[in-house]
């Protein structure tokens, strides 16, 4: 039987975290979300999840505005493992800041996404989103 895809989603703004995986809700997928509001946190647990045999998400959305660790140097924590480098890693960011956008991709992010301001257009990201990377790439297996 197929797993179900597991997203992550490493937030510090609940609100966020909601109106991402409500956007989902009418998708043909079977998602599993993780919701993280810490980078460190999170590095932590999949780190723990490598150490011990388990699963890495298929996608990982990535704030860069982290109370304890940026998005930054969560991604570059990410990027150095091993285990982590074909991970999908998007950066979903309200900052505009072309220094910013040229940072994560040096860093190693797969995509930088500006955060929509409706709920129409976060449908919209996610719908396209999830068609390309768990339909048409099909990242399910590459990461475990």
């Amino acid at each position: 039987m197929k797993k179900a895809y597991q997203i992550a989603i490493v937030e510090d703004d609940l609100d966020d975290q909601y109106l991402m995986k409500s956007a989902t809700a009418n998708l043909d997928y079977d998602i599993e979300f993780e919701m993280f509001t810490s980078g460190k946190d999170f590095v932590s647990e999949v780190n723990e999840r490598l150490n011990s045999g388990g699963d890495v998400p298929d996608i990982i959305f990535l704030d860069l505005n982290l109370p304890d660790w940026d998005g930054k140097k969560t991604l570059k924590r990410l990027r150095a493992i091993q285990a982590m480098l074909a991970t999908p890693i998007i950066i979903y960011t309200t900052s505009r800041s072309e220094k910013d956008m040229d940072d994560v991709y040096e860093l190693g992010a797969t995509s930088y996404i500006v955060k929509a301001m409706s709920f129409e257009k976060i449908e919209r990201n996610m719908k396209l989103i999830c068609d390309y990377w768990l339909d048409l790439v099909g990242v399910q297996g590459r990461t475990r």
